[in-house]
């Protein structure tokens, strides 16, 4: 059984359903690279509703890690402010908003993992009157170049302070999920486990520690280099000493995009597209999935990126119809039992509906 955590953090860009509904439609002052958009854009929202957004500008900056902010909702924003790079041009990052933390002052705090290749480094962005002040960049791993190699990291931190990172880890022939930790504020790092060491030949694509912690649960899906279409989806659980993996029912193995979320009663919902032909959604109660092989259908074609969203009892996906051109945000509920039957339209022709 999963561990009683409580509320989750929700760090992507749509933090909470009806906050789309109050940002107007506004141009941001960067050229961000446009691949890879779900790792390399990410947005925050403070407590008293500032919003800081996250992107990079890839091999143009040198794989450079930005920050903007806005305080009226998006209508305006700030300068950018530089977090770090690496020598990598298309490094891969995490954001982690420490809502969990037991002190309410400190839960606008956010930290950040940035894999460089043959680095992952951790800065922790401190929030006090209205502004985040970027702390020291620290260490979780390193090589001295070759082998081995880092990509792919996730960061989450429990409420006790104790902070999980994972990344895809290269030796030189093939790639597993790596996870480590650290219980004094990331000045050192243990573990650096092979979370699937039984499978050592698959090709990580992705992974992810999500949105929670304690114990770090974490998503990924793998892939077969010489067979595209032989992803399998996984569940990554760790009862405090050894980790255990199992195949997510009922997901097909042309999957692409995908996206989770923790439920105040523990269960973690899991949603995701088959190669832009529709979304999917299933969910783990602790022991089992109920829906096994037949998941839940919440657009049956011509839909990607679903994105989950939730308050602890209900959840919402939101996911790109492509069905228009530009593609329109759109979403749908789920009460805890059924589905809308018909999503709700978030934009028209690619923008905010007024």
């Amino acid at each position: 059984m999963l561990k009683k955590i409580g509320m989750v953090a929700v760090i992507l860009a749509i933090l909470f359903p009806i906050s789309i509904f109050a940002v107007s439609t506004s141009t941001l002052p960067i050229t961000a690279r446009s691949v890879k958009s779900d790792k390399d854009r990410k947005m925050v929202l403070s407590s008293d509703g500032k919003i800081a957004l996250f992107y990079n500008k890839g091999a143009s900056d040198s794989g450079q890690l930005y920050y903007i902010t806005s305080e009226d909702g998006g209508a305006t924003w700030s300068s950018a402010v530089s977090i770090g790079g690496s020598s990598y041009t298309s490094p891969n990052s995490s954001v982690w908003k420490d809502t969990l933390n037991p002190d309410p002052s400190k839960r606008d705090d956010i930290f950040i993992v940035v894999d460089g290749y043959f680095k992952v480094w951790l800065r922790k962005m401190t929030y006090s009157g209205g502004n985040w002040t970027l702390g020291t960049q620290t260490t979780v791993v390193s090589s001295t170049g070759g082998t081995p190699a880092y990509s792919n990291c996730s960061i989450a931190v429990e409420s006790t302070g104790k902070m999980w990172v994972n990344y895809c880890y290269y030796n030189g022939t093939t790639e597993d999920v790596h996870i480590t930790y650290s219980d004094d504020g990331g000045t050192t790092w243990k573990g650096d486990t092979a979370g699937n060491a039984n499978e050592p030949q698959h090709y990580v694509l992705e992974t992810n520690v999500g949105q929670y912690a304690g114990p770090a649960q974490v998503f990924i899906y793998n892939n077969n280099p010489a067979v595209f279409d032989a992803r399998t989806a996984k569940l990554m659980t760790f009862d405090g000493a050894t980790w255990s993996t199992q195949t997510i029912p009922g997901v097909s193995s042309a999957f692409s995009t995908y996206s989770f979320c923790l439920t105040s009663n523990n269960y973690i919902h899991f949603a995701w597209s088959t190669n832009g032909a529709n979304i999917k959604h299933t969910y783990y109660d602790g022991t089992t999935w109920p829906l096994g092989a037949s998941p839940n259908t919440l657009q049956g074609s011509a839909s990607i990126n679903p994105n989950l969203a939730t308050d602890g009892t209900n959840v919402w996906s939101f996911w790109s119809n492509t069905n228009s051109s530009p593609s329109d945000i759109v979403f749908k509920k789920y009460d805890g039992t059924v589905w809308d039957s018909t999503a709700t339209q978030v934009t028209s022709g690619g923008k905010n509906k007024s």
